[in-house]
């Protein structure tokens, strides 16, 4: 489960570098996984994107305020998905069917 209040502290501090602008490139894809991003702020930028995406949440105003906000496509995205987020590192599963058999 993503804390998404602490989410939102970090948007709203003055340490968040925004890499909102990013979102874009995965409106194309119907569902997305990414594998073998240790390490590379994957994690954070996931969290953020789920933040943005989950209809179980209101962060339009926060997110407003970032590049993301600017976007013609902001509306029609934000808080508008069911967002089912799988983080391998929460528990022992190796690839899909683990964490199928898992859950």
């Amino acid at each position: 489960m993503i804390n998404y209040q602490s989410i939102i502290e970090l948007l709203q501090s003055d340490k968040y570098v925004d890499k909102t602008k990013n979102f874009e490139s995965f409106w194309k894809f119907r569902h997305e996984t990414l594998v073998n991003c240790k390490s590379t702020g994957s994690s954070l930028f996931l969290k953020t994107f789920a933040c943005f995406l989950d209809e179980c949440i209101d962060s339009k105003e926060v997110f407003r305020n970032l590049t993301i906000g600017k976007e013609e496509e902001f509306n029609k995205h934000v808080n508008s998905y069911r967002v089912l987020y799988l983080d391998f590192s929460d528990f022992d599963a190796k690839n899909f069917d683990d964490a199928k058999e898992h859950i």
